[in-house]
């Protein structure tokens, strides 16, 4: 089985939205080994040269063993996606990231690509995805993988979840990447259909 992760922004020395981490490593753990996990995810020695700007921790573990890294981080600049369609399945946040990367090598010209489920929208290659219909925003019901930053954004009420299909792309104004190293900014949302590549 490969090695799961767990990938935490770190601001200004700061490990961020822990709450939501834990939780999703504890389903991993929970339903993948049978077992309660070790990790306390607040216990994490933050050094010190993170105490300045925009840092990515990187959680690696398995039933038995876990590293952590830091290494600095840059957002990323996304503006164009592509749709592919795919009947992938990644439940779990998995080290082995194969299938994600051979769908993004189809990316053509765009930035990234948004992958369409049996029929139904999911997730872009790295992140989950917000719509927005001019009024609110939605994140698809049925996402490759529940982001931790999704969860967050869920229970505090900044969006809601529904079943999007690739037919309802039209009846949205922007679309939003969000992860936990990319959090929900309206400034960086993507006009459509402009965003959407042939």
């Amino acid at each position: 089985m490969s090695l799961l992760f767990e990938t935490i922004a770190c601001i200004d020395g700061r490990l961020q939205s822990l709450k939501w981490h834990q939780a999703r490593l504890n389903r991993s753990f929970t339903s993948l080994y049978k077992a309660t996990p070790e990790i306390v995810l607040e216990d994490i020695q933050v050094p010190e040269f993170t105490n300045a700007g925009l840092w990515k921790c990187r959680v690696t573990f398995d039933a038995s063993h876990y590293t952590i890294d830091f290494e600095p981080y840059t957002r990323l600049k996304i503006q164009t996606l592509k749709l592919i369609e795919s009947g992938i399945s990644y439940s779990f946040k998995f080290s082995n990231r194969t299938e994600i990367l051979e769908l993004f090598q189809k990316r053509g010209n765009a930035d990234d690509i948004l992958i369409i489920k049996d029929g139904m929208v999911t997730d872009s290659s790295k992140a989950n995805v917000m719509l927005f219909d001019g009024n609110e925003w939605f994140t698809p019901e049925q996402p490759l993988l529940p982001g931790t930053m999704r969860a967050q954004l869920l229970e505090e009420g900044k969006i809601k979840a529904k079943p999007i299909y690739k037919t309802d792309l039209a009846q949205y104004q922007k679309i939003m990447l969000v992860s936990a190293m990319n959090p929900f900014d309206e400034l960086r949302a993507l006009k459509l259909p402009e965003a959407i590549l042939d």
